[in-house]
């Protein structure tokens, strides 16, 4: 790809994996396998990208790059302090990190009710994506357009077929 366009103009991420509530597996044991998807796979990807919509960039053009959310991902889920760190303009990746490494390990020793975190692994990967959208959007200044969106409760595996909205109507939140 890099040998023959040399850069990437828009990204749209959508990855996403959530445990249905019929699902028998102990919570602390969805943590890690929502949070590889949902949200460190989607850093990866994205990191290893970074360098081709930056040359989109350099060669004149205004590269985006799409997160896509969830309504879920609020910061209500979190306690006031968690609340004020997730939110502060002063967040960047590093401690985001390691708010995100915090959350697996208090759900994994069992404390992280009392920590101040929620109780559902899809929601806060969700709320952590979006905080790395805003870590990435403020490193990465006006040259590039960098955005989460939520396409609402779509029709699809992830919802269970429950969805009202059609993924191709959801999907249009990215591109507007």
């Amino acid at each position: 790809f890099t040998k023959e366009v040399g850069r990437l103009d828009v990204l749209i991420n959508n990855a996403a994996t959530a445990f249905k509530a019929a699902d028998f597996t102990p919570f602390e044991l969805q943590t890690g396998p929502t949070l590889r998807v949902n949200f460190w796979g989607t850093v990866r990807l994205t990191d290893s990208l970074l360098p081709l919509l930056r040359k989109s960039g350099a060669c004149g053009n205004h590269p985006r790059l799409i997160m896509m959310a969830s309504s879920a991902g609020r910061l209500s889920q979190l306690s006031p302090e968690l609340q004020h760190r997730f939110s502060s303009s002063q967040l960047d990746r590093d401690e985001l990190f390691q708010l995100v490494c915090k959350f697996q390990v208090d759900v994994a020793n069992g404390r992280h009710r009392r920590e101040g975190w929620g109780s559902n692994n899809y929601a806060f990967s969700k709320l952590a994506l979006i905080a790395y959208t805003k870590v990435l959007a403020r490193e990465e200044g006006p040259e590039m357009r960098v955005n989460a969106c939520c396409p609402g409760y779509c029709n699809t595996e992830l919802s269970g077929h429950k969805g009202p909205r059609p993924p191709d109507v959801g999907a249009r939140c990215a591109v507007k």
